[in-house]
């Protein structure tokens, strides 16, 4: 809706120019920002340019225009809740910025942030200069493979725009981390972000350096090995829920060979290890304390590597993708040196270049923006690392692409799971580890054992999520919950025993009923998540859909743009989805103000309307009686506890103004749209 401007309203959005400006450290006037006017030069004149500068500041989500903005943004948007509407301001969510930005754009203007908040160039010190390797820095280039690990694995979890030349962090995956070697992470203290669930070493000026545990300094002796066909295949079995790089290494399948007798055997431990960088060379030393041991380093594989085995011998290969992996028995002292030149010596290189091909093909097939492989029905039971929550299924989905400091296996579940758990364990903070677990299939259900030492922990079954599950606990009992929104989840403290049982299916069950809503949305957005995302409506709220309202929050597919009038639908389905706020406790109405194209030789339109996969009415149109107010009563139930309203109109026969001979507007159109609202149906009748 149109922006009441008021003087009161003038001097509080001035007032939070002018913060925001005075928060640059530098003044500076590039088209991309909106601060370049000093807020002596906003007049009332300039009111529009005013809200134009706040709302890109207020949405953007990551606040690139000064160090110290979160805390205005966040004022913002508690302001326009409580009194925004009064003046047609309408608050959004936060926007995610990683779909938008390069990420070396990202650090680079993160790094002149955190240089003039903290005079120190924090971001990028010369940590080798300190005795701290470095896995990347924005001036190296990291190689075909090492870019494939970092992006596809190690921050995977964005869909930024990557460069080869750097690695920046979107999402904190501490144990891929951890791989690499990394001991330090900096990140800036947030109020919108999360913090990193580790030990804080230091702070400065709004930023913090926080120490990653378990590094892999000395060399990770891992117990199993798995093998991979191809770069692709590697690259899946590391992403796969359950893979644990301090416990396991992905090799080559060429390397199995290699490991044929080794393979049945376990691993051997280490007795002692270390690492040391001597000019021109690598030096690892180490003693495997019972049997062959196989050790992933955290540098970078190349065929060039020459190995000298001045004590003991061993195998080197690729591991994890583009490590450097050592096999060996007793003792060893290997000194690796870097070498290549003309002739035979050229022949490593060819053998590196020939990885690339794969290397490219493995970057296309495994996207950078999931941080896990999907769940498949034959994956192996796992323990989740840490918990996270989601109001709703929509919001569900994006914790589940949009993981910032993710760690380990962590899933997502309904907010409704948290009256199980303590409030130590809700951040994951006191989240327990599983010493045991053992999960099979008797003739006509499943059983699980498992044991913890008595905190929380949560295991994911390769079984669909059902309402209808039957649980008979032996012991204390836990509780089944949706892990990201598809699997089954079982919350347990301690030792549990339980089976598991799913009864003949039902139609006229009420937790088959339940089923019915929520799968549909769940698959739905697994599939394509980006034709399901709505934004937060509350309840009783109208929706305007003329240019200036906010119908773009709610509007997913089949929608023309906003006119002065409202918006048409175009083609047979369009789609709103609102993320209600708060959960209905009954029924709803939804009322609109819609009519249809007609004309000519059109004189009956038919739109079906339908909530979460379920037709609840039908509204016609005729001469004479367009637009005008329909309503559908939306039942309790379509909702169960999605907290998600998918609605879509299907409309026969949308036709064009140009087919009618009314104008030649070419568009198929059907539904012309002014508002809608959803409220408690009490009372009310179709």
């Amino acid at each position: 809706s149109e922006v009441k401007w008021t003087p009161v309203l003038f001097e509080r959005l001035h007032g939070w120019y002018e913060r925001a400006y005075q928060a640059q450290s530098i003044k500076y006037s590039p088209v991309d920002n909106p601060f370049w006017r000093p807020p002596q030069r906003i007049g009332w004149e300039s009111r529009d340019f005013l809200l134009f500068a706040l709302d890109t500041l207020a949405n953007n989500g990551e606040p690139y225009y000064g160090p110290y903005q979160e805390d205005l943004i966040l004022e913002m948007h508690k302001w326009y809740g409580e009194h925004g509407r009064e003046f047609g301001l309408l608050p959004m969510d936060f926007r995610d910025p990683w779909d938008r930005v390069i990420s070396v754009q990202a650090m680079a203007d993160e790094r002149t942030a955190a240089f003039f908040a903290t005079g120190n160039g924090l971001m990028l010190r010369a940590l080798p200069l300190q005795n701290v390797p470095v896995a990347s820095s924005y001036e190296q280039s990291l190689g075909y493979l090492y870019y494939l690990l970092w992006t596809r694995y190690v921050s995977a979890g964005e869909p930024a725009h990557k460069s080869i030349n750097m690695a920046n962090l979107e999402a904190l995956h501490l144990e891929r981390l951890a791989l690499l070697g990394v001991r330090y992470l900096v990140a800036r203290d947030s109020n919108v972000y999360e913090h990193p669930l580790l030990e804080r070493v230091m702070g400065w000026h709004g930023y913090s350096v926080y120490a990653v545990r378990g590094p892999n300094l000395a060399g990770y002796a891992v117990k199993d090995l798995e093998f991979g066909d191809t770069l692709t295949a590697e690259l899946k079995l590391m992403r796969g829920h359950g893979f644990h790089p301090d416990q396991t290494a992905v090799l080559p399948a060429g390397e199995r060979t290699v490991f044929a007798d080794a393979a049945r055997r376990p691993r051997g431990t280490l007795a002692s290890a270390s690492i040391e960088l001597a000019p021109d060379e690598l030096v690892f030393s180490a003693k495997s304390g019972d049997g062959e041991s196989f050790v992933v380093l955290p540098f970078n594989w190349s065929h060039c590597w020459r190995a000298e085995w001045r004590k003991g011998s061993g195998h080197l290969g690729r591991a994890d993708v583009s490590l450097t992996g050592v096999a060996f028995a007793g003792e060893v002292e290997l000194h690796l040196h870097w070498t290549a030149g003309y002739g035979a010596a050229r022949e490593c290189l060819r053998a590196d270049r020939d990885l690339v091909a794969e290397a490219k093909r493995a970057a296309e097939t495994v996207g950078f923006a999931e941080a896990y492989e999907p769940l498949e029905r034959d994956f192996q039971p796992f323990a989740a690392s840490r918990p996270r929550f989601a109001s709703d299924l929509v919001e569900a989905r994006v914790l589940q692409s949009n993981a910032l400091y993710q760690s380990g296996d962590e899933v997502v579940l309904p907010a409704s799971a948290k009256r199980w758990l303590m409030a130590a364990e809700l951040d994951g903070k006191d989240w327990t580890s599983l010493l045991s677990m053992d999960f099979h299939r008797s003739t006509d259900d499943y059983e699980l054992s498992a044991r913890n030492d008595g905190g929380a922990s949560l295991v994911v079954l390769p079984l669909s999520y059902s309402s209808c599950w039957q649980a008979s606990w032996q012991g204390d009992a836990g509780a089944l919950v949706p892990v990201d929104a598809a699997w089954l989840g079982v919350l347990l403290r301690g030792a549990a025993s339980l089976r598991l049982r799913l009864p003949p299916e039902t139609p006229g069950a009420s937790c088959s009923r339940e089923d019915g809503v929520w799968r549909p949305i769940s698959e739905l957005l697994r599939s394509d998540s980006g034709k399901i995302m709505g934004g937060r409506y509350t309840l009783g709220d109208p929706i305007d859909f003329a240019a200036g309202g906010a119908s773009d929050l709610y509007t997913t597919q089949g929608w023309s743009d906003p006119e002065a009038w409202g918006r048409w639908s175009l083609g047979a389905d369009a789609r709103l989805v609102l993320r209600l706020v708060p959960p209905p406790s009954g029924d709803l109405l939804l009322e609109a103000s819609v009519g249809a194209l007609l004309g000519a030789t059109r004189q009956l339109v038919r739109a079906t309307v339908s909530v979460n996969g379920t037709t609840l009415g039908t509204w016609e149109f005729r001469p004479g009686d367009t637009p005008g107010r329909r309503r559908v009563i939306v039942p309790r139930r379509l909702l169960a506890d999605t907290g998600v309203m998918v609605a879509d109109f299907k409309c026969d026969d949308p036709v064009s103004p140009k087919e009618l001979g009314m104008s030649d507007d070419k568009r198929s159109l059907a539904l012309s749209f002014q508002s809608l609202a959803v409220r408690a149906a009490v009372g009310e009748t179709p």
